[in-house]
């Protein structure tokens, strides 16, 4: 099983011997140190992922996913400003492909009380979705779960599996891994039904 199949199911210590394989068979590929950090963000081990991401960023400052995942574990931390700073630069690097990076730094805007800036970016997302169809209806459900939305949340995520929007898996695992997932939406017979019908455990 690799690694992204390891990390839907939870079998996180599993990932972590098949990401430490993939840097050894890798040892000059930055994207490999860079998806070697992801079981220890998921297993709760984020002064470890954050070293991963930071030695990455030393060898190459602009590499958009180590920026984007060290974004992802200040939001975690509630280091805010950090965050908001690290999604911004992932923004810039990764150009019309930020759609990811915009929705984390909506969530951080929240997070961080900023509750106009998140605003301002649900509604520029919501504009690309409606107009250009480029945007994932997972990704303004993230921005939701950052305001505590969780009906509007649930709304957009129900549109995702409606689409068949093929993100919407490992967005879910992804977002479970970084504890952004409240009890009271894992607990919702809708969201539960949903996870079921994707074949992963609710």
């Amino acid at each position: 099983m690799d690694l992204t199949h390891l990390l839907m199911f939870r079998r996180f210590d599993e990932a972590i011997v098949v990401a430490k394989r993939m840097e050894e068979l890798n040892p000059l590929s930055l994207n490999a140190r860079t998806m070697a950090g992801w079981p220890l963000v998921f297993s709760g081990r984020y002064a470890e992922a954050m070293r991963k991401f930071q030695a990455v960023l030393e060898l190459d400052p602009n590499h958009n996913i180590a920026t984007h995942n060290l974004g992802q574990i200040y939001l975690v931390m509630g280091k805010y400003d950090e965050a908001i700073a690290a999604f911004k630069k992932a923004i810039t690097l990764y150009g019309k492909d930020a759609q990811w990076s915009k929705a984390f730094l909506g969530v951080a805007y929240a997070r961080a009380g900023e509750t106009e800036h998140a605003l301002e970016v649900i509604e520029e997302m919501k504009k690309s979705y409606s107009t250009r169809g480029n945007v994932s209806p997972s990704v303004i459900a993230l921005l939701y779960l950052g305001l505590g939305d969780k009906e509007e949340a649930m709304q957009w995520f129900n549109s995702a599996f409606d689409v068949r929007d093929p993100q919407l898996p490992g967005f879910i695992m992804q977002i479970d891994g970084l504890k952004l997932l409240p009890q009271e939406l894992r607990d919702d017979p809708r969201f539960i039904a949903m996870m079921k019908n994707m074949g992963l455990q609710p």
